[in-house]
């Protein structure tokens, strides 16, 4: 009984130990000396094309701007299998003033999708203005 109490007592010494943290560190910084970052909400997605397809991709930047703000988006070919004669897209993406998230569209047609699935890797074009938060992967077939 003495060994329950004094784990159960140094556990939750433990815990209100760590739970007191803070992080002031954090709101010394400056705001205009931290990095934008431009990525997607998700890092993959399933696409399934019967004919054609429209798909929506979230896409979010670090902070907010007084403007609309334009990034490009490319397609990663290492890491990629579908061919380019099965989607389009933009590859400017706006993200309007005042937000911190946007919407980036690709359109796929089966010219020669297959059944299984296949990875279309894209990823916003890198830039000394901003980060790029990461790649989003679509996992595409046909139907």
């Amino acid at each position: 009984m003495k060994n329950i109490k004094f784990i159960l007592f140094t556990a939750i010494l433990a815990l209100a130990t760590v739970s007191c943290e803070t992080y002031d560190e954090f709101s010394d910084l400056d705001v205009a000396d931290r990095e934008l970052s431009v990525g997607f909400t998700k890092g993959s997605q399933n696409v399934t094309v019967n004919g054609t397809k429209d798909q929506a991709l979230q896409v979010f930047v670090s902070d907010f701007a007084s403007v609309d703000r334009t990034y490009n988006v490319v397609v990663i070919a290492e890491g990629s299998e579908v061919a380019p004669e099965n989607y389009t897209f933009d590859p400017a993406v706006t993200i309007p003033a005042n937000e911190k998230f946007g919407e980036f569209v690709m359109s796929f047609t089966d010219v020669s999708l297959q059944t299984e699935v296949q990875p279309l890797i894209v990823a916003f074009e890198e830039s000394s203005e901003y980060f790029s938060a990461g790649r989003t992967t679509m996992n595409v077939k046909k139907n």
